[in-house]
């Protein structure tokens, strides 16, 4: 797990091309949720705030994705 995290830290770092970076993670699924969440009023909005954000290494996918939770709102 660690390690896996950690090579796809580095990978992130080197500014990978679009199709490079979607076969790593969930770009379309990202941008999805993050039209949705302007849509339902973006309180907690990545770029406002940028909290409550992780990341999920999918095994049947064999790919990151991203998600926000905030157990307060």
């Amino acid at each position: 797990g660690r390690v896996l995290l950690q090579d796809f830290m580095k990978f992130v770092q080197t500014y990978p091309s679009a199709s490079v970076l979607a076969e790593q993670f969930d770009v379309v699924g990202f941008i999805r949720a993050q039209a949705a969440e302007i849509v339902m009023g973006a309180v907690d909005h990545y770029v406002r705030v940028a909290n409550n954000y992780y990341l999920y290494f999918n095994l049947i996918q064999m790919s990151y994705q991203s998600f926000a939770i905030d157990q307060y709102h």
